[in-house]
């Protein structure tokens, strides 16, 4: 089986590498579904990783929204938990398992979150799994700012860099070819500081594949 990543030379990602990223999910959304979410492993990593630390900082049953959502994981376990959520993806493939063969009964909508339009003090939290490394750099801290202004006071936001050496890093596996952006550690505290957050903690953890770039979360308050 192909499996295999290796860093660019690029810094940032550019727009032919974010569409051949989504069209892989589009087309190997069941692929990606079965190794890299639905898996036992990966859904006990998933809860200990980053849904148990973020979901004991927010308000019980609160409204939480999921940035790219995927074939809806941890929208199902944040369902389990009692939070109400709205899911959000750009690659409607993904989606697609998520409610067709996945069974999840949640709001979804087809969106980048670039140009979606997010009504302010309307959540709970916000879960950004790794979504952040499919994003432009550039791009960053015009999203923090509009998630910021779209978290109620006292809302909570996880989100989780990819780390690396800073540059773009390209992975051939089952579900195609994706690109990745990659942070070193103080490039991206630099991206969480300024924006009004306050840390609340952060921490790393490793890839399911640990070969692969692992990730440092931030839980950051409003």
């Amino acid at each position: 089986m192909l499996n295999k990543w290796s860093y660019t030379s690029l810094d940032d990602l550019v727009s032919s590498q974010i569409e051949i990223t989504r069209l892989s999910y589009d087309t190997h959304s069941q692929e990606y579904a079965e190794a890299w979410e639905w898996s036992s492993i990966a859904r006990q990593r998933t809860k200990k990783d980053y849904i148990d630390p973020f979901a004991k900082e927010i308000k019980k049953n609160g409204v939480v929204l999921v940035v790219g959502c995927g074939t809806g994981r941890d929208l199902k376990v944040l369902g389990e938990l009692g939070f109400h959520y709205l899911g959000i993806d750009s690659s409607r493939g993904m989606l697609m398992e998520a409610i067709n063969q996945r069974n999840v009964d949640g709001p979804v909508l087809c969106s980048d979150l670039e140009s979606l339009s997010l009504v302010e003090n309307s959540f709970d939290g916000i879960l950004i799994d790794s979504a952040i490394e499919h994003i432009r750099k550039v791009d960053i801290d015009k999203i923090l700012e509009k998630l910021y202004k779209s978290l109620k006071k006292n809302g909570v936001m996880l989100l989780r860099f990819r780390l690396g050496n800073g540059k773009v890093f390209r992975v051939d596996d089952m579900v195609g070819t994706r690109y990745f952006t990659s942070y070193r550690k103080e490039e991206s505290k630099r991206m969480v500081n300024g924006n009004g957050f306050k840390v609340v903690s952060d921490y790393c953890s490793n890839h399911l594949n640990d070969d692969r770039p692992g990730f440092h979360a931030y839980i950051l308050r409003k």
